[in-house]
């Protein structure tokens, strides 16, 4: 059976339609991902974990106090890498510079997610505390997201602004 060229020309819309939906419901699948672990997040009850995230932490942020650039990008999330095609020269387009002063890190508040069996995501609110020269105390937020393997004893970064940390709290 030989189609003609408008059943031709039907055939590859229908066809162009299809591929075009499947790619708006893969795409609108991962948005609704996101939302998702956001709305399920709960709040961090295990000092191990709370711990633990926080270390990770630490040894963030002491990379960026010594601008340690390959630690830096050694630690962050490969998807954040890719996703804003970070190099070593615009990577403090994309991380705080804390170059500036002597930090402590202080947790104050944490949630997770379970990604599956052994992979958690930690969204991470806490202070870098500052001693100002009259030995008071002032610091800056910091905002991040902590991907956490705990079978591969793994982990990875991703910086935040405080937008999805707030999302969390709603």
């Amino acid at each position: 059976m030989k189609l003609g060229l408008k059943e031709s020309i039907i055939i590859l819309f229908i066809m162009f339609a299809l591929a075009m939906f499947i790619i708006y419901g893969k795409s609108r699948s991962n948005n609704n991902k996101v939302t998702r672990d956001i709305n399920e997040a709960i709040i961090v009850d295990n000092s191990t974990d709370f711990y633990d995230v926080s270390g990770i932490v630490d040894k963030y942020i002491d990379a960026l106090m010594n601008k340690n650039t390959n630690d830096i990008i050694k630690m962050l999330d490969n998807s954040y890498i890719n996703e804003n095609k970070i190099t070593k020269k615009n990577l403090y387009n994309y991380v705080q510079d804390l170059s500036d002063n002597n930090y402590t890190f202080s947790p104050v508040k944490m949630y997770y997610y379970e990604i599956n069996d052994d992979q958690f995501k930690f969204y991470v609110h806490g202070h870098l505390e500052i001693e100002t020269i009259d030995y008071s105390t002032d610091y800056k937020e910091l905002y991040v997201c902590v991907i956490m393997d705990k079978e591969k004893n793994i982990f990875s970064i991703i910086p935040d602004d405080g937008s999805i940390f707030k999302e969390v709290e709603k």
